[in-house]
């Protein structure tokens, strides 16, 4: 019979089902394992590691309260960037240039498919002084931060919409003023043939500047493991600047 326990014990490891630590809380779910980082990401039992975290997040916690310290590194020097309403919000108005930004602790794995987006409302995106910008930015990167391509909701003194740039990409940018809206991208064809796009989400379809083939980026993520950062930033010294996160989750 001895010989049977450690099965047994197996079995009933299994039974309990495994644990997705999503803000820093240990909750049931189904069993998946970590592979190709394109679905959910679980872990077996009570270990863990950053590369099997949750890499969606609805920003759930008391007003006033840090975003998740299980999930993200947080980085926020003028001290402007909490939980509010169950969404991670950015408020600065004034004099103060002041920026912020959270970077994933969990990562896909370099040469993989994943889709990601995040959505984000506006309430105010004053237009800065000369040669400044009020932005929110989704980014991806390799831990070294380069190569690196982001898409952003964004105000300059002349263009109110979204704007790009990327490593080896380059800029894009076109007049959207959207209140609310997502934010996305999407690696395809991997492992050997990757291609990384990205979108907006507008008039009920994924897009770019009208284009529903979204943009194509350069940027070779094939040998390193990307990390994903939402960063918000109020250059200008003049004028507000208020922006949520709501959501950020993995397809």
């Amino acid at each position: 019979m001895k010989k049977y326990l450690p099965l047994l014990l197996l079995v009933l490891l299994f039974s309990l089902g495994a644990v997705n630590y999503k803000n820093g809380s240990a909750i049931t779910t189904t069993t998946d394992f970590v592979g190709t980082a394109s679905t959910k990401s679980h872990v077996i039992g009570i270990a863990i590691t950053e590369a099997c975290l949750d890499a969606d997040d609805d920003f759930t916690g008391d007003n006033g309260s840090e975003p998740s310290s299980v999930l993200w590194t947080a980085s926020d020097g003028c001290t402007i960037m909490d939980i509010q309403s169950n969404k991670l919000h950015f408020g600065e108005a004034g004099t103060r240039a002041c920026s912020a930004s959270v970077t994933s602790k969990w990562t896909f794995p370099a040469n993989s498919n994943f889709d990601i987006q995040v959505d984000f409302d506006v309430t105010t995106l004053d237009a800065p002084d000369s040669g400044q910008n009020q932005i929110a930015y989704f980014r991806v990167s390799n831990a070294a931060v380069n190569p690196y391509i982001f898409v952003a909701r964004y105000r300059s003194t002349t263009v109110n919409g979204y704007t790009s740039y990327g490593s080896a990409s380059g800029g894009s940018e076109y007049a959207q003023a959207d209140a609310s809206g997502k934010l996305r991208f999407v690696m395809s064809g991997c492992p050997g043939s990757c291609v990384l796009k990205f979108y907006n989400w507008y008039d009920s379809q994924w897009e770019w500047n009208g284009s529903t083939d979204g943009r194509t980026c350069t940027e070779d993520f094939s040998s390193d493991a990307v990390v994903v950062r939402i960063s918000f930033a109020k250059e200008a010294t003049v004028g507000s600047t208020t922006i949520d996160a709501n959501d950020i989750r993995s397809e």
